[in-house]
């Protein structure tokens, strides 16, 4: 069984999972100490959890 296979990750789809744990970071940072902000803090987060979870289009190949 051979264990030291190498997975190439594109650069970009790194770049996009740190971005994207970085507002999730600065969300949880921004966790409101007021009541009243909470409805807010919840509109936001359900926007970046939706941008997160999103899939990405991917773009039909050219047949030839």
């Amino acid at each position: 069984m051979e264990t030291n296979k190498k997975v190439k990750i594109p650069h970009e789809a790194i770049a996009r999972v740190i971005r994207e744990h970085a507002e999730m970071v600065r969300l949880l940072e921004a966790f409101p100490s007021e009541i009243e902000e909470i409805n807010a803090w919840i509109k936001k987060k359900k926007q970046i959890v939706e941008k997160v979870t999103k899939k990405p289009a991917i773009p039909p190949k050219d047949k030839k």
